[in-house]
C-alpha cells in the first residue's frame, strides 16, 4: 500500500476503508480493517479532529448512540494524492 503522507498505517487502513465501503460506525470500521476497536476508536476520532473524516450525524446500533463516520474531502484528497503518486512511481520503473 503506497504511503500517505502525514497518515501512518492504521489511519491509511482506515481512510480506505471508508473510501471503499462507505459511511460506518467504529465497530464496523475495526471489523473491516482488520485492527481492534480500542485502536479503531482512537485512530477514527483524531482523524475526526484533523478533518480527514466526519461525523454523519446519523446514529446506528441497538442503543442509537454509535456514530457512523464517513471520509471528508480532505481525506478523500489525501488518498488521491497518494494513488497518483503510486501510478507516477510505477511509470517510471
Amino acid at each position: 500500500m503506497p504511503f500517505i503522507i502525514g497518515q501512518g498505517p492504521v489511519q491509511q487502513k482506515i481512510l480506505r476503508c471508508l473510501r471503499d465501503n462507505g459511511p460506518l460506525t467504529i465497530v464496523e470500521v475495526a471489523e473491516k480493517s482488520g485492527q481492534q476497536h480500542d485502536t479503531a476508536a482512537t485512530t477514527v476520532r483524531r482523524m475526526g479532529v484533523r478533518g480527514l473524516i466526519h461525523d454523519t450525524g446519523q446514529r446506528s446500533g441497538a442503543t442509537g448512540r454509535a456514530v457512523v463516520w464517513e471520509i471528508a474531502a480532505k481525506g478523500m484528497r489525501a488518498i488521491q494524492r497518494c494513488d497518483a503518486q503510486s501510478v507516477e512511481g510505477r511509470q517510471l520503473q
